[in-house]
């Protein structure tokens, strides 16, 4: 509970500039935790190593990953891979092509890239573009009618009020 609540002050109320260094029950502190998300998200593309995010905080490679898994729950390599998806989860509402998209997010194949997302979003890329896609132009459709037909209905009580 207080590591949450360390985190939601860190994350959302402390300037990034201004993170304090707080140590959370033997992890990683919120400076440090704060810093390997900056290094991950600035690209995730990139093959990042565990020795090279070890070494952005400090920390030699065997103890920055026992200190990541404390703090994130999860893995360095789980952590990326779930950014990643998330990242492409994003991008499928743009016109990237999916190859193009998964060599950008630093998959090998566009097939690697659609085993891990289906695996953790339960349907494959090119169905969930379609379906989420779908929902747009059916939201934007129902949208467009409403305003239609607001638009007629002020255009007619004008017309009535003038008459």
């Amino acid at each position: 509970c207080i590591r949450l609540v360390i985190f939601v002050f860190t994350y959302f109320i402390v300037p990034k500039n201004k993170v304090p260094s707080i140590k959370l029950n033997g992890g990683l502190s919120t400076k440090n935790i704060s810093r390997i998300k900056e290094v991950i998200q600035s690209d995730l593309g990139h093959h990042h190593t565990i020795a090279s995010l070890s070494s952005s905080i400090g920390l030699s490679p065997f103890h920055f990953v026992r200190m990541f898994k404390l703090s994130f729950g999860q893995t360095p390599y789980q952590f990326i891979m779930r950014s990643r998806l998330n990242a492409v989860k994003d991008r499928l509402l743009t016109d990237i092509e999916l190859s193009d998209l998964s060599h950008e997010m630093g998959f090998s194949h566009q097939s690697h890239m659609n085993t891990y997302f289906k695996k953790r979003f339960g349907i494959s890329p090119m169905k969930y573009r379609k379906l989420m896609l779908d929902k747009i132009d059916q939201f934007l459709a129902r949208s467009f009618y409403k305003g239609v037909s607001i638009v007629t209905n002020m255009a007619i009580s004008q017309k009535d009020i003038r008459h």
